[in-house]
């Protein structure tokens, strides 16, 4: 069919004329025949067919640039595309126009953050969260809107760190709380408060910074929360810094003896804390250090940190010995690698891996420390008779407490202790520190 077609006009010599006879009503033919077709059918007369496709589009993209994004109802972007969504499940411009839409929404929140808004930045993140369904094919988008959060969480993240570091649980925790409103469910923010609920409280393990903010031994407060302990020995690697900062110039006119496994007469001047004539490394607890070095030492840290350490009183290391537990094998004592390297029969057939010392942290923990059993004896900040070191002043021998490598199971107990000058180093003697809480 032609469509604004019109009817050729008939040739005028032979153009019918309409009949004028009158009708049985009375009337003409002509008044009530209908009228002639007029030749007026032009397009815009008839319907237009609309792709409802095309048309939910262009209808979602006008919304889009008009920033009615979600509402209002009936008449908004999201709904647009969700139309062309329904009606072509794959199709990529309804996507990318809901992604959009999300997008925008990630804007605006970062808007609202930064004018410190924080409920209404949650709110245009749920939203963009919320339009994208099923989120399996917005990866990206998602991903996106996971690194806003954990951005804005970040700066809150890292003062919670400094204040927890400063022990300062108030601030600390008050901060991973804002940046958990900000990023629910960031996992360190999680482990942040875990972490703040036991600062200063008994089992907390730690680390000071030293000078050059590198940390020093990590400690363990003890039951009480009124000291922290060294949780291991002090290793050669930790004895070497402070030996290098000034340890040797403070001993280098002291000439000092070491002996092997405890005999006055395996005692040599050649032998000293870096050749104790036993295999170790600097993971393994540093040997054949007198009193005096061990002391030093501690008055060194506490410079180091502004904290104040010493060594560990007889008691304190008494309430630990007590509790360690009971069996072969359980402490690094004598046993068969003992007996094979010395030719012994004094050690137990078990086996705990090492003829001598082994690196710390190797065996159980009584109440967050370990080794307080075998491995090495320690020094306490106690003369030979017990009483406490006098202040600035000296004993005639040191207390050492303990049991360790060369230790026969069963023969000796836990809390033995023995005395020595503090000129004298042993292969067998290590020592531990302890930082008084409050100081």
């Amino acid at each position: 069919m032609a469509v604004g077609r019109t009817a050729p006009a008939m040739p005028a010599s032979t153009a019918v004329t309409p009949a004028t006879t009158t009708s049985q009503t009375g009337g003409s033919v002509a008044d009530t025949m209908p009228a002639e077709p007029t030749s007026s059918n032009a397009v815009a007369d008839f319907p237009t067919v609309v792709d409802p496709l095309v048309e939910a589009l262009r209808n979602g993209r006008r919304d889009l640039v008009a920033q009615r994004l979600t509402i209002p109802p009936g008449d908004n972007a999201f709904e647009n595309f969700r139309l062309a969504l329904r009606l072509d499940p794959h199709n990529r411009a309804a996507r990318k126009g809901i992604a959009d839409i999300a997008a925008k929404y990630v804007e605006f929140a970062g808007k609202s953050l930064n004018e410190g808004d924080v409920a209404q930045f949650n709110d245009y993140l749920d939203r963009a969260t919320g339009v994208l369904d099923p989120p399996s094919d917005y990866d990206d988008v998602l991903k996106r809107i996971a690194d806003v959060r954990r951005q804005a969480a970040a700066p809150l993240i890292a003062s919670a760190g400094t204040a927890a570091a400063a022990w300062n649980k108030v601030a600390a925790s008050a901060a991973y709380r804002k940046a958990l409103q900000l990023d629910p469910g960031n996992r360190t923010a999680l482990d942040g408060l875990k972490f703040v609920a036991t600062i200063g409280q008994p089992g907390f393990v730690f680390h000071d910074k030293l000078a050059d903010a590198s940390a020093g031994p990590p400690m363990v407060i003890l039951p009480g929360a009124k000291v922290a302990m060294a949780r291991h020995e002090i290793t050669r690697g930790e004895f070497r810094r402070y030996w290098r900062a000034g340890g040797r110039a403070a001993f280098a006119k002291r000439s000092f003896s070491c002996r092997d496994r405890e005999s006055i007469f395996r005692s040599s001047r050649d032998r000293d804390w870096q050749r104790p004539g036993i295999p170790q490394n600097d993971s393994h607890p540093v040997v054949c250090v007198t009193w005096l070095e061990a002391a030093a030492y501690a008055r060194w840290l506490g410079k180091q940190t502004g904290r104040h350490y010493r060594l560990p009183s007889p008691g304190e290391l008494t309430a630990l010995e007590r509790k360690v537990p009971r069996g072969p094998c359980k402490a690094n004592l004598a046993d068969a690698p003992y007996n094979h390297r010395y030719n012994s029969d004094d050690g137990s057939s078990c086996s705990d891996g090492f003829a001598a010392t082994a690196p710390v942290d190797r065996f159980g923990l009584v109440d967050g420390i370990s080794d307080i059993d075998g491995n090495v004896r320690e020094w306490s900040a106690a003369c030979g008779d017990g009483s406490p070191v006098p202040a600035g002043g000296s004993c005639r021998d040191y207390l050492v407490q303990g049991r360790g490598w060369l230790s026969r199971a069963g023969k000796e107990p836990a809390t033995f202790s023995d005395t020595y000058a503090d000129d004298v180093g042993l292969n067998t003697v290590g020592f531990r520190v302890v930082r008084d809480l409050g100081k």
